[in-house]
């Protein structure tokens, strides 16, 4: 039977038609249909090396989009893969591999998790990412589905991506669309019960706008991103979710309501019920306000109960280190689009408006997601040991009778997916020297000691390998695809002098001016001498986007790309364009030394040094973030971390010099010293340390362990405990917080005795006795507590921070409310401190002592 139709034929020319071919795949190799569907082949090498070997050129092309490139491939690579049994051999035992990773129980069950991020760095083709917030979140989700926990994931889906990075001829970055096609990415549309696309919906001004749920398979975790660009939607409505960080602050708005508000709604419509909810940033804080909404709805709690249940299982890590950095919206606004929420805060605008304020000024009609995001969680953390004492010192406002010290706030140093940013060429190493199930080992420190033992020339083959294919990529990217602020001529000669057997140092971050990607430059001449050696030649790589927004940081690029330029540096530091994941990934692997120059106490964590130290790169950076845990001398350099100078262009003269000097004087001559082997034995030995040392330590293993253990498991026990006999435990403390903040005014402080002790000085290690009478008045004497805090100076910080905070014992209770407490100090350290004494709220269901922060001075 044939079919066929008949078009009426005209003379005006031709009539083009459209024709589309559906792709499709014979049965023998659905498996890689299967595979091509769940993120988990973008880490797994025997999937990576399977889809190679079909086309590994199509493969780059496609920059390893698996669906993009089945799509792509011919019939005839098609008709060979299927009579090819060794082939379909391979792919069956990959597949079987797969499907034992997925079936495989979830080793961490509970407590289950939301997590919620504005970003997601999950692979190069999947525009959901502008930077290191978002690699972290993508690496996070791989990890929970290796380790098996319980995550599920909300986020946004972006049509038009972050941006694609082009220079103008004099250096000004230039912000291009970067589309995506939905229809070649890993993307599965949610249906409702009736096989239509889910919904959510948010009353904004005028109107309802809607957002369909797509979901992104990682492994065993699930991402669900929410998309406005949906027919219910007018023209405006549609872009919302377009485009990542994009539009102005209402845009911003928008977007952090569907995140937070929009992704509650989500998980509710599919019956994904969460114990524990993780803000990675307070971009999503907004989750607080509808979980408010539903818990009041629900099972009919007060606004008090139901944020005390929102409190307990809330989770907030903060990333930032500056307040400039933090969303900030404004009253006006936050009522045109959240007025119909105010009914849950007891028709009380004042109520919801403080949940993003300090509370220190009546007039203040900005709020702060950062601040919401901190009053709607009983846990915050920092993202490294440093970063959680900026933290505290950021958020100190909100609590202004605590010393920075005494906030609850934790830190987890920030980790890296081992599998996603690893050269399989030391994944094939670590498999033979550590184990074969090395994977499982990423946390034995013991384990990767054996690191040590292979051999030198194993090392150096792999690091030059890894180093041939960065400079082969930089110099097909740079063939290819013309950088549009150089001249044909200038490209071939950044060619030509690109040398795999120079000492190649990389700087390659998200440019914000705190970073200071500009400060190599300080000293021209000086930088000419490092370049221009001949003998022992050095080339540096720079790559970065600046926010399109950020004017600041766009000059700082047009200025390195201007310096580096320079004839006389004859293209040996060059500036890459278009900084992504698939760039990143070459650099980390494939340069010598990784540089990295922040202002002090301004690197929250920084991840893209661990990721080269775990391929074998020596880090050079500021003692700031990550790296002042990570460093010793045997893994790299460091620029110390005090600072000399307060004006800060002393400081940056200071560092660019020593930055010189130990590029001339210790960097330099490591690498070229070699052995009658050509092998330079000392910079192996420093390699080697370097995986062995950073490797476990920073790992995505160890961060997630950490997680779990300290913050998952404790919210996830607290908040079935405050769930259990109709939320018996949540309607005690509430009640028991209302009535101590009625009664605080009448509690009232007597008399302050310091026994055994002369005038304002005692012996070193000498004992006193302190003891404080204090009128209770219709509190009792367990509702309370009396404590002594000492401070002294940190000369590194310049600041005063907590020594000694100690609490009194009571030692007798009157009827008329009169209660006497005692405590004996003794100071083991000499020198000057300032001491206070003070009264606070006390009761064994508050989780910290910012859980109720009232304090009555003495």
């Amino acid at each position: 039977m044939s079919l066929s139709y008949s078009e009426k034929i005209t003379e005006s020319g031709p009539l083009w038609r459209t024709l589309f071919i559906q792709p499709g795949l014979p049965e023998s190799l659905k498996g890689l249909q299967k595979l091509s569907r769940n993120l988990w082949m973008s880490w797994n090498i025997n999937a990576i090396e399977l889809f190679e070997f079909i086309d590994k050129g199509l493969w780059e092309r496609c920059h390893f989009n698996p669906v993009l490139f089945l799509r792509t491939l011919s019939y005839e690579r098609i008709e060979e893969l299927q009579a090819d049994t060794k082939f379909i051999t391979r792919l069956n035992e990959v597949e079987k591999i797969f499907d034992a990773y997925m079936a495989a129980p979830m080793q961490y069950p509970a407590p289950g998790i939301a997590y919620f991020s504005m970003e997601y760095g999950l692979t190069n083709y999947l525009r959901l990412y502008s930077g290191g917030l978002g690699i972290l979140a993508g690496d996070y989700l791989k990890e929970a589905s290796d380790m098996g926990v319980n995550i599920n994931a909300v986020g946004l889906l972006y049509k038009n991506g972050y941006f694609k990075q082009h220079f103008t001829t004099n250096g000004e970055q230039i912000a291009g669309n970067d589309d995506q096609d939905f229809s070649t990415l890993p993307l599965e549309l949610v249906k409702n019960k009736n096989g239509d696309p889910l919904l959510t919906s948010l009353p904004f001004p005028g109107r309802d706008v809607f957002a369909q749920v797509w979901k992104l398979s990682i492994g065993r975790i699930n991402l669900y991103l929410l998309d406005t660009c949906v027919a219910e939607n007018n023209a405006d409505d549609k872009f919302i979710t377009s485009k990542l960080y994009g539009g102005n602050s209402e845009t911003r708005l928008q977007q952090e309501l569907f995140l937070g508000i929009g992704g509650i709604q989500a998980l509710k419509a599919l019956d994904i019920h969460p114990n524990v909810y993780h803000c990675n940033e307070g971009h999503a804080a907004f989750i607080g306000i509808e979980r408010i909404s539903n818990l009041r709805d629900n099972y009919g709690l007060s606004y008090d109960e139901a944020l005390e249940i929102v409190r307990s299982s809330t989770l907030f890590t903060t990333h930032t280190a500056v307040p400039a950095a933090n969303d900030v919206f404004y009253e006006d606004m936050l009522r045109a689009y959240l007025s119909h929420k105010i009914k849950y805060f007891d028709d009380n605008w004042s109520k919801f408006m403080s949940l993003g304020q300090t509370g220190q000024n009546q007039n203040d009609q900005s709020f702060s997601m950062p601040y919401l995001a901190a009053h709607i969680s009983k846990e915050i953390n920092g993202v490294s040991k440093i970063h959680k004492f900026v933290s505290q010192d950021l958020f100190n406002v909100l609590w202004p009778d605590f010393k920075p010290g005494e906030l609850h706030i934790g830190s987890i140093t920030n980790g890296v997916h081992y599998s996603t940013w690893t050269a399989r060429e030391w994944q094939n190493v670590h498999k033979q020297t550590i184990s074969k199930d090395y994977i499982k080992m990423l946390a034995d420190t013991k384990a990767w000691q054996k690191i040590h033992t292979v051999p030198d020339n194993t090392v150096w083959e792999i690091r030059k390998n890894l180093k041939r294919k960065l400079v082969s990529a930089i110099k097909t990217k740079l063939s290819d695809n013309l950088p549009s602020n150089e001249s044909p001529k200038k490209v071939i000669d950044i060619i030509s002098n690109l040398d795999e057997n120079s000492l190649i140092i990389g700087f390659a971050r998200r440019f914000v001016t705190y970073k200071r990607s500009d400060l190599l430059f300080l000293d021209v001449e000086r930088l000419l001498k490092i370049v221009s050696h001949t003998d022992k030649p050095v080339q540096f790589l720079f790559a970065g986007k600046a926010h399109p927004n950020d004017q600041a940081s766009i000059d700082m690029i047009k200025r390195v790309i201007q310096l580096s330029g320079l004839p006389e540096y004859k293209n040996r530091i060059i500036y890459l364009e278009e900084y992504d994941m698939e760039l990143a990934s070459l650099l980390v692997q494939g340069v010598d030394v990784w540089l990295n120059t922040p202002n002090r106490l301004m690197e929250a964590s920084g991840t893209s040094g661990m990721k080269a130290s775990m391929n074998g790169v020596l880090n050079f950076s500021v003692l700031d973030g990550w790296w002042a845990e990570g460093y010793t001398r045997e893994v790299g350099w460091a620029i110390k971390e005090e600072i000399t100078y307060q004006r800060q262009d002393f400081q940056d003269q200071l560092d660019a010099e020593t930055i010189y000097n130990i590029i001339e004087s210790k960097i330099v001559p490591l690498y070229y010293n070699l052995n009658e082997d050509g092998i330079p034995e000392k910079w192996i030995k420093k390699i080697k340390s370097c995986i062995a040392d950073i490797t476990p330590a920073f790992s995505m293993t160890r961060m997630l362990d950490e997680y779990r253990d300290i913050y998952y498991n404790k919210l996830g026990d607290r908040v079935a405990k405050l769930r259990q006999n109709d939320f018996e435990s949540v309607k005690t403390i509430t009640a028991w917080k209302a009535k101590v903040v009625e009664q605080w005014p009448n509690v009232v402080p007597v008399n302050i005795e310091v026994v055994d002790r002369e005038h304002d000085q005692t012996q070193l290690g000498k004992s006193f006795t302190v003891r404080a009478t204090i009128k209770t008045g219709n509190l009792t004497v367990n509702d309370i507590g009396v404590e002594v805090i000492f401070l002294n100076k940190n000369p590194l910080r310049h600041s005063e921070e907590l020594y000694l905070n100690k609490e009194f014992t009571l030692v007798n209770a009157q009827d008329d409310g009169t209660a006497v407490y005692e405590c004996e100090l003794a100071l083991n350290d000499s020198g000057n401190y300032e001491y206070s004494y003070r009264i606070f709220a006390k009761h064994p269901l508050l989780a910290h002592r910012q859980d109720l922060p009232l304090i009555k001075w003495i």
